[in-house]
């Protein structure tokens, strides 16, 4: 009797969890380029709002590029929208709008990714030098509650 053949382990993309994952990405990006909101989108899709977040944050950083550029290039769009109409109190010296347009410039310095690492020395015992890069965009995103 011939030996049956061994079967080939799946590779890990064509796995059933990971063509569902991949799906999942893609909806909730094409959701939020369309302007839903996360709740939204997790309601329709059964997912809380953080994990939402994190899909949305994972698709961003693959290669589903596409979907990605589209909702970063509305994003931006956005952002100019939000500046624009925050502009008239920030002339004025408003300072809520001016503490608005601030965080509008660092949204916008996240998504284009020109938040630079900050860089720290430490000065070890016998007098070498320790330096870091220490990249704050990764720590400093806020996960909604």
């Amino acid at each position: 009797m011939p030996k049956p053949k061994p079967k080939r382990p799946k590779s890990r993309k064509s796995r059933p969890a990971n063509i569902i994952a991949h799906e999942r990405r893609r909806r909730a990006l094409e959701m939020r380029r369309d302007g839903k909101s996360l709740q939204s989108i997790a309601d329709t899709l059964q997912m809380t709002v953080s994990s939402v977040w994190e899909t949305i944050q994972v698709g961003l950083r693959e290669t589903v590029r596409p979907a990605s550029e589209e909702l970063r290039e509305l994003e931006l769009q956005r952002l100019d929208r939000l500046t624009e109409r925050n502009k008239a109190g920030v002339e004025k010296g408003k300072v809520p709008a001016i503490l608005a347009a601030v965080r509008i410039v660092e949204a916008r310095a996240k998504l284009l990714g020109l938040s630079a690492p900050d860089q720290h020395e430490l000065k070890l015992p016998g007098g070498a030098v320790l330096s870091l890069l220490v990249d704050t965009r990764l720590v400093s995103d806020p996960k909604p509650q």
